[in-house]
């Protein structure tokens, strides 16, 4: 079962999630010591949610209870991040209650793709807001990547105050803001109206030694 599931992780970092599918068909078929675990399930719902097949991600847990195998925190994971991509909210948030239900332990991955997915649903920022502060009483630091989302998801439900609070925060952590933290911002600043922000947030990117990219120069 080793080889399969090393071949079956192969496939998926190559992008070759048929390849891995096939390889774990071909495990149920042979059932005995071969019968897929939780770790073979788990792989082939995350290569479902790279190629933002949340659906097929989701069909792969019911298939993975009817086949009397328990989900664990990776497998919870790898669907609420299927979600995420996907831009199904409400489904990632079924996901999280429903581990928790199950006795299982959020970690950060868990938390992180809910704030992401909180973003690229429409910003929106109290349900970013109250997972973060979820997180922070689970003793679970966010890092520079969790906070830039919780900026974008401001810039988009129109909260600058708040994105600038989130901005400090990260300084008084002292997490150092990079680039897409500096293009989340002006973003922000961009959509409020408040050009002058913007470029004073562009300039003290500048000031740091940050060089703008395409995203910053679009957001701008």
């Amino acid at each position: 079962i080793k080889i399969y599931t090393a071949a079956m992780d192969a496939c998926v970092k190559c992008g070759r999630w048929e390849g891995a599918q096939l390889l774990f068909e071909e495990m149920r078929q042979q059932g005995g010591p071969l019968t897929p675990g939780v770790k073979n399930y788990s792989i082939l719902i995350s290569a479902f949610g790279r190629q933002g097949m949340w659906e097929r991600a989701m069909q792969m847990m019911d298939l993975m209870e009817k086949d009397g195998c328990e989900p664990n925190c990776v497998t919870y994971n790898a669907l609420i991040s299927a979600c995420e991509k996907g831009q199904q909210v409400d489904e990632a948030f079924r996901l999280f209650r429903r581990m928790k239900q199950q006795h299982i332990t959020p970690d950060y991955i868990t938390y992180s793709a809910l704030i992401s997915a909180c973003e690229k649903c429409g910003g929106q920022i109290e349900r970013a807001w109250m997972v973060l502060q979820e997180m922070l009483e689970q003793g679970i630091t966010p890092n520079v990547i969790t906070y830039t989302s919780l900026i974008s998801a401001c810039g988009k439900s129109g909260d600058l105050k708040r994105a600038f609070e989130i901005y400090q925060t990260m300084l008084d952590r002292n997490l150092t803001p990079n680039v897409v933290t500096y293009s989340a911002l002006i973003s922000a600043c961009g959509k409020a109206g408040q050009l002058s922000q913007a470029f004073q947030v562009l300039q003290t990117m500048l000031d740091k030694g940050m060089t703008p990219n395409v995203i910053t120069c679009r957001r701008g």
